[in-house]
């Protein structure tokens, strides 16, 4: 989830459900870049009115997410493969970053939440479903950024949603069980209370799923 994934937290109002929904759909490739967003449409998928939908939109406008073309109406924004790479580039130093500092100031009942993440996501052994594998990743991510804060966490997560995926790299069972490997040398890092080397495997991390993501799309 975009807000302090994994954590307790207030309800969410419509225009944040709305907002977390559609961030979440678009970074994980259910709402691929270039396709149209349509108001009626939208609020019938989430079980809202076209208020809430309407802002959630405004906001998503704001930060580039999505933009307004006079002939298509609201589009998922496509980028260019240098806007990419410099997104790739300011996520791997952002969350080598913030894994760095979740490991310094763990608490038992979070660490238990990153291992229970883990776990559920290498049970599947990189098969299955992209689509669930790809939000199994990402709550194993949060879980350990949420560890720092959720002003954190929730600017990692307005990145993670700026790269909209037209296919999960997860698709790719080979490339999932790499992603698993470098999860496991991660988590044993923060098991061990290596912050500076945990911080290392996950920006290291983050540029792997660049380069699969070339890969897919054979650039």
């Amino acid at each position: 989830m975009s807000q302090g994934d994994g954590q307790s937290r207030r309800p969410l109002s419509k225009v944040e459900y709305v907002l977390e929904r559609l961030r979440d759909d678009i970074q994980s490739g259910a709402v691929a870049a270039g396709s149209n967003l349509r108001q009626q449409e939208l609020a019938a998928r989430y079980g809202v009115s076209a208020t809430p939908v309407r802002e959630a939109l405004r906001l998503l406008e704001a930060d580039g997410t999505i933009t307004y073309s006079q002939h298509r109406g609201v589009v998922v924004s496509e980028l260019k493969p240098q806007e990419i790479h410099d997104l790739y580039r300011l996520r791997s130093a952002a969350e080598g970053s913030t894994v760095e500092a979740a490991v310094q100031r763990l608490e038992p009942e979070q660490m238990e939440r990153i291992v229970a993440a883990h776990d559920r996501l290498a049970a599947t052994e990189g098969k299955g479903d992209a689509t669930d594998l790809s939000h199994l990743n990402r709550e194993f991510h949060f879980a350990i950024y949420g560890a720092v804060s959720p002003i954190v966490s929730n600017f990692i997560g307005q990145l993670w949603t700026a790269l909209p995926a037209r296919l999960t790299i997860w698709e790719v069972e080979s490339q999932a069980k790499v992603l698993l490997a470098e999860h496991r040398e991660i988590l044993d890092a923060i098991v061990r209370g290596d912050a500076a080397e945990a911080g290392r495997l996950m920006a290291a991390h983050v540029m792997t799923s660049e380069h699969f993501r070339q890969v897919q799309q054979g650039s």
